[in-house]
């Protein structure tokens, strides 16, 4: 979400939300976002649910036009 975030503070508006929208991807059923995602099949590892993930997605929704 900081790479998210750098763009679209930087007008790189379409780049921004195709990252906004890959972290929504990877939510699970829930909701809920854990702190990594794995490369290979997109299931969570590491801590699950994490706030911080949560947080900074709502950062992020926050820079949107």
């Amino acid at each position: 979400m900081w790479l998210a975030q750098h763009y679209l503070t930087n007008n790189r508006n379409v780049e921004g939300l195709a990252l906004v929208d890959w972290a929504i991807k990877y939510t699970g059923p829930s909701g809920m976002m854990s702190e990594q995602i794995d490369p290979e099949d997109g299931s969570p590892i590491g801590v699950d649910p994490l706030i911080w993930s949560h947080a900074e997605l709502l950062q992020t929704l926050l820079l949107l036009p």
